[in-house]
């Protein structure tokens, strides 16, 4: 989504990117400390995991749009679905996430994998 965002403002002119030169300067630094740095296989280039919540907030930054999105219940309900995920993989999809008011839940039809409280806020 912060991705998404980010993109659209480019395209109508509301924020500038950085030119070519800048961008394949930051594109050769992420491979470095991918691969060299963090030593992940090269397979693994389109997977963030934790580097995604930096990223987002780059993003939102160069926006001005850091109290657009809680990227703190972003990243809970992303780390609550991986949990889901690892404790059934072929149901964890079933769960349906809510936010209101800095708060989220979740319900779900999979009873097993509700092993953590229905309710936070970050």
């Amino acid at each position: 989504d912060c991705q998404t965002r980010h993109a659209a403002s480019a395209l109508v002119g509301n924020i500038c990117l950085p030119t070519h030169h800048k961008m394949e300067e930051a594109r050769l630094s992420d491979e470095k400390m991918r691969f060299k740095d963090m030593q992940l296989p090269e397979r693994y280039y389109h997977m963030f995991g934790d580097l995604q919540w930096g990223y987002n907030a780059d993003l939102l930054e160069e926006r001005k749009a850091s109290s657009e999105h809680d990227l703190k219940t972003m990243e809970a309900i992303y780390r609550d679905a991986g949990a889901a995920r690892r404790a059934d993989v072929t149901r964890y999809r079933e769960r349906n996430y809510t936010v209101a008011g800095g708060q989220w839940s979740v319900s779900d039809s999979v009873p097993e994998l509700e092993a953590t409280p229905i309710s936070r806020t970050n």
